[in-house]
């Protein structure tokens, strides 16, 4: 069965989408969120396009994506070594394989800084430090980086390249706390700019790049909108949707009104009835909680899911469809049916959709750069071959 189902994501669209994104910063730069396997995608096919593309700033989640997606562009000729920013940090006693791996840490909390800042790498290695400015995830409180401008100066004016902030509500413009955080951290860039005035500043997710040029700062941080999620929920959506999905249908039976479908007979057919069976189930990612309100359509014609998600089929009711037949697809995803559609009938976001797609959904590539054995041999990697 995981042979059979397989997604297809269109790595023009999200080249598409980053352009769209550069063109809107201006002069600042666009980097790319390729964290998560750039958010389930292919994190070696997404990177490679983007890299085709120009963009030189990559963030990731933790130290081993870092390595992964280092050791992959090693691989690729005549580029400069794009910078890689590992979103988590350092974890104690893992200094040096940040210089190995020429990864950049961003500095989350005041126990890593002292712990970077007494590294034997802490007074040359370039990193980031994040600051808190309303969210209260990761960062130093604003007191303590106040504090260490004072007590580490000469640090400062020497060490991190870049601070760092992330909004709470950049995908609603007119939250209060987008103007607070911003003015928070244009304080604080200042701050930093009087004791080293080549420091740079990132703000910007996806949705910040639609608040306006005084959230942009040096470099924007896009992740969902990359990959097509709508970076302003309930405006038009200026992204390209990029993934198309499709499950393929392992048998057609006829049902008689009144029977059950599923575990836990929780349908009862109100009429007979085609049914199709398809593959994929919550161990491919489609939640549980789909049911019973996953969009789905074949040949144009929307089907309601019968019964619950199971881990690897689902149910579909095709009586108004002509002629189905084993081996036609079921829609889950593509233009119309977006991931922020499906997410909302899943009563979650889009990026658990597209996140949540398991390892045996064979992920096809449309418009991939030329050079697959990096390709093969970052997934290989990736897989532990």
């Amino acid at each position: 069965m995981s042979a059979q189902l397989s997604v297809t994501i269109d790595l023009n669209a999200l080249a598409a989408n980053w352009r769209v994104l550069s063109e809107r910063l201006g002069t600042t730069t666009c980097g790319a969120v390729v964290k998560a396997n750039a958010y389930g995608l292919g994190i070696a096919p997404v990177a490679l396009k983007l890299v085709a593309q120009g963009c030189t700033v990559f963030f990731v989640a933790h130290l081993n994506e870092g390595i992964e997606l280092r050791t992959l562009l090693k691989a690729v000729n005549d580029i400069p070594p794009p910078i890689i920013y590992v979103l988590q940090g350092c974890e104690a006693g893992c200094e040096w394989l940040f210089v190995e791996h020429n990864l950049r840490p961003v500095i989350i909390s005041l126990p890593m800084l002292l712990r970077w800042q007494g590294s034997v790498h802490g007074d040359h290695w370039p990193c980031a430090v994040k600051v808190n400015t309303g969210m209260n995830r990761l960062g130093l409180a604003y007191q303590e980086y106040a504090d260490s401008l004072v007590r580490h100066a000469q640090w400062w004016r020497q060490v991190p390249v870049m601070l760092m902030s992330h909004l709470a509500c950049a995908d609603d413009p007119c939250h209060k706390l987008n103007l607070r955080q911003q003015m928070l951290f244009e304080q604080c860039v200042t701050s930093l700019k009087h004791l080293n005035p080549s420091a740079l500043a990132s703000f910007a997710n996806s949705g910040g790049i639609f608040l306006g040029s005084d959230y942009h700062f040096d470099i924007a941080r896009p992740g969902a909108a990359l990959y097509g999620l709508n970076p302003v929920p309930g405006q038009r959506n200026r992204m390209q949707p990029v993934v198309h999905w499709g499950l393929p249908v392992l048998q057609v039976r006829h049902a008689l009104k009144g029977e059950y479908v599923g575990y836990g007979a929780q349908t009862q057919l109100a009429r007979d009835s085609v049914l199709a069976v398809a593959a994929g189930g919550y161990a491919d990612g489609i939640l549980r909680a789909a049911f019973p309100n996953i969009i789905a359509s074949i040949c144009g014609v929307t089907v309601p899911l019968m019964g619950r998600v199971s881990m690897d089929s689902l149910v579909f009711d095709v009586t108004e469809v002509d002629a189905v037949a084993e081996g036609d697809e079921i829609t889950i995803l593509n233009q119309q049916i977006t991931a922020d559609l499906q997410g909302a009938a899943y009563h979650t976001v889009g990026y658990e959709v597209l996140t949540s797609m398991g390892d045996r959904v064979c992920r096809r590539y449309k418009g991939a750069v030329n050079d697959m054995h990096t390709v093969n041999r970052a997934e290989g990697a990736r897989n532990g071959k």
